[in-house]
Order: C-alpha cells, then sequence, then structure tokens
C-alpha cells in the first residue's frame, strides 16, 4: 500500500515536473524577444547575406515587435563573424545570417573555432541567388569561351578572386577550372567587396559571386557578365546561363542560424516568422531587385542541406588536390 501511494506521488510530482516546463518554455517563447536581438553577417555590405539579413530584420522588427539590427563582422572567408555566434550565450539575441558559405568553409580550414555541424542549429533558410562569373571589361572576354581560351592559350597565368579560403566563391572557382580544364591562381581577399574593386582594375581576372555585390558595376559597364545560374534572370536578362555557357551551374543560399542548444521554442518561432516574410511581396520583389528570390523549406530539411553540402565540398576539395589549411 505504501509503495502505491509512493508511485502516486512520483507521478504526480513528475507530470508536475513536466508542466511546469512545458509553462517555463511557452512564457519563454512568448516573451521572447523582449530587448534588441544582433544578427551578424560574416560579410560585408551589399554582399547577398547582407541585403537578404536587411530585408529579413525589417520584417522581423515589426513581425515581432523588438528591433533587429545586422552587424557586420567581417574577415577570414566569414569564419570571424560564424566564430562570434558559435560562441555567444543561445538566448535568441545573437543569430547568424550566412550563406552557402557555412558549408564550403570546413572543407578548407582544418582547424576553425567553431563546428559548423555540431555548434549552430539551421533556422530557416531565406533565400536562394544565382552565382554569376565577371570579369573586367579592359580584359575584352564576351563569353566563357573567351575566357577558357585565354587560359588553355597561357596556362596558370590567369587569377580568380574570392571573398576568402574556404568560402563559397573560393570553390565556385575551383569548380570552373576543373569542369573547363585549365588552372587559375586563386586570390583570396577579405571581403567580396575588395574582390570586385580589384577585379574591376584587372589586378584578378575573374571572380564567381552573388549577383547582388556585382549589380552596380555591371550596369555602369566596368563589369562584364559571362554566365549565371541555372535560368535567365529578370535582373541580368542578356546574360546566358551556366548550361548554355557550357560549365557547371554555380548558385548560393541565404539561411539565419542560432547557436546550438538555443530553445526550441524560440528556434520554432523565428523559423515561422521566416517563411512569412518570405511570402511577403513587398519582400520577394526586394529579393528579386537584388538577382535573389525566396526559399522555403523545413528546419529538418535545411539542416540536412548544409551537413550535406559540408561533405560534398570535402569531397571538391580533396578531387582538386587541395590543402585544408
Amino acid at each position: 500500500m505504501h509503495k502505491l501511494i509512493s508511485m502516486n506521488l512520483q507521478r504526480r510530482r513528475l507530470s508536475l515536473g513536466c508542466l511546469l516546463f512545458v509553462t517555463a518554455t511557452t512564457s519563454l517563447a512568448q516573451a521572447y524577444p523582449s530587448r534588441v536581438v544582433r544578427v551578424v553577417v560574416p560579410f560585408g555590405p551589399g554582399t547577398g547575406a547582407d541585403l537578404s539579413a536587411r530585408i529579413l530584420t525589417e520584417h522581423l522588427s515589426r513581425s515581432m515587435g523588438q528591433t533587429f539590427v545586422v552587424e557586420n563582422r567581417v574577415g577570414a572567408g566569414g569564419a570571424i563573424g560564424t566564430a562570434s555566434v558559435a560562441a555567444a550565450a543561445p538566448d535568441g539575441y545573437t543569430l547568424l545570417m550566412n550563406a552557402s558559405s557555412h558549408s564550403a568553409l570546413p572543407a578548407y580550414k582544418k582547424t576553425l573555432p567553431f563546428d559548423a555541424r555540431r555548434d549552430f542549429v539551421a533556422i530557416a533558410q531565406f533565400g536562394v541567388s544565382p552565382m554569376v562569373l565577371v570579369v573586367s571589361k579592359e580584359k575584352g572576354w564576351r563569353s566563357v569561351k573567351d575566357l577558357v581560351a585565354a587560359a588553355k592559350a597561357r596556362p596558370g597565368s590567369l587569377s580568380f578572386a574570392s571573398a576568402g579560403i574556404g568560402s563559397t566563391t573560393h570553390l565556385s572557382g575551383e569548380k570552373f577550372c576543373l569542369d573547363a580544364g585549365f588552372r587559375a591562381v586563386h586570390v583570396p581577399y577579405k571581403s567580396t567587396t575588395d574582390a570586385i574593386a580589384d577585379l574591376i582594375t584587372g589586378r584578378v581576372d575573374f571572380l564567381i559571386t552573388s549577383v547582388p555585390p556585382t549589380l552596380g558595376p555591371l550596369k555602369n559597364g566596368r563589369l562584364i557578365a559571362l554566365a549565371m545560374g541555372s535560368k535567365r534572370s529578370s535582373a541580368l536578362p542578356d546574360v546566358p546561363t551556366f548550361a548554355e555557357a557550357g560549365v557547371r551551374e554555380a548558385e548560393t543560399w541565404f539561411g539565419l542560424f542560432a547557436p546550438a542548444k538555443t530553445p526550441i521554442d524560440i528556434v520554432q518561432r523565428l523559423h515561422v516568422e521566416v517563411q512569412r516574410a518570405a511570402e511577403e511581396p513587398s519582400v520577394q520583389d526586394r529579393l528579386a531587385k537584388m538577382g535573389a528570390e525566396p526559399a522555403r523549406m523545413s528546419m529538418e530539411e535545411f539542416n540536412a542541406k548544409v551537413k550535406r553540402e559540408i561533405a560534398d565540398n570535402e569531397q571538391l576539395v580533396k578531387a582538386i588536390g587541395l590543402k585544408p589549411e
């Protein structure tokens, strides 16, 4: 009898404990956010991740009734800003807006101050943008065929820029060279903005990057786009696709992350809000103007995508003989 009473008491305590836990986590999600939320972008102003973050934070500030601010922390191909979020308190007040480089960097960097697989939860993919192959108009190349011919005529003499070792722009350049059958010198920069500045002056020969930071130089004629994406873009309708140019497609995505162990209620609420943002016509219009479009998928699908891309990039690094640093 005493044993039965004791078991019943234990069950009641367990039920009460579960109820208190659910109530506490629900209250936490309802109270969130109660102060300013920082969204770290590990790249410079004007990049795809930066522009996407600014579009998204405007929506979140309105819909969640609290200020979301963008903080650019540039350097090491995105590693510096990403590491700062990995080390932040997992309370939902420090988030990361990253691009495909999140799954590219681990393939090339042997030692990083974070683990891209374990130290983050992928909240939501926000948008995708075709990548574009650009060159200076001073080079005189008007097609991918012209560029490849110049590279093969002078083996090893051409160079390509990137936003840093192990970045998406780096691995995209390596993929292009591998597919086209030539080798080029890789020149890493601190940011895409710096890379484009040297590309315009002719210090480097080509760059494969997301569309947004190239739109200004393309419109004023200082850069020429030789190929982009898997379909023709309304932002650059006269530019052939990579398939039309005879090379493999290159694309980048933008997504929101939080430090691992961030309360699931907060993560789920943010996921819902990002999905709502992607459905707004005004957001879709702004994404289209930067050469991107909304991309919706579940948290499970996004997390799986990131991990799959990390593995694919590790295989690419081995295939082209790059030694992780």
